[in-house]
């Protein structure tokens, strides 16, 4: 794989207080097959908490895909899954 996944990690007010401020950590709990393909930056505010139809806080985009209520378990997933699927494999919606 050339490219990394991007993990744009929301750090705005709500966000933030519902447990984003964590989330920056990500890159220490990153097990070591995902640590080269992975880059993971914090954004002032994603804008999307205003919507319910968006879910719930904290948010994350991870390749432009929004999710939502997001954790270290469920971000590492979602990276785990786009690494297989550009490995050939068949990768379902995150």
């Amino acid at each position: 794989m050339d490219e990394l996944i991007d993990v744009e990690i929301c750090t705005g007010t709500t966000c933030f207080v519902m447990g984003a401020g964590h989330l920056l950590n990500l890159a220490e709990e990153l097990p070591a097959r995902l640590r080269p393909h992975v880059n993971i930056c914090g954004s002032h505010c994603l804008g999307v908490c205003g919507d319910p139809r968006n879910g719930r806080p904290p948010f994350a985009r991870v390749n432009r895909m929004l999710l939502s209520n997001v954790s270290a378990e469920s971000l590492i997933e979602a990276c785990d899954r786009i690494l297989i699927g550009s490995k050939g494999d068949r990768c379902d919606a995150v």
